[in-house]
């Protein structure tokens, strides 16, 4: 997550860390989630939510499973790679280099 306030930013990473981990909410309700809003996101939103992808697949994987990302998130950011912004696109093309350098030993 990105913000201009550090206290902020280590508060909402804490925050969405529970969550990912929880029972309740889990790491696939959480990825899923963030990629079906799709209502009118600034450029910056859409690229902090796929550095928070990013590090889910870092932390969890990329599979079909209750406790994995979904692969059908990598379609966020296949659909932002040719965004009007360069903050999105840079982290659309690491969004997918690090499912791949994650899971390339499984392929």
């Amino acid at each position: 997550m990105t913000d201009n306030n550090p206290k902020i930013k280590a508060a909402a990473d804490q925050a969405f860390a529970l969550m990912v981990s929880s029972l309740l909410y889990g790491v696939e309700s959480c990825s899923t989630s963030l990629t079906k809003n799709k209502s009118k996101l600034s450029s910056k939103q859409i690229a902090t939510r796929m550095i928070m992808i990013s590090k889910m697949i870092e932390d969890y994987g990329l599979a079909s499973g209750p406790n994995t990302v979904p692969v059908s998130t990598l379609d966020y950011a296949i659909e932002n790679i040719n965004h009007s912004a360069e903050e999105v696109r840079k982290n659309a093309v690491n969004l997918l280099s690090t499912a791949y350098r994650r899971d390339k030993n499984k392929t």
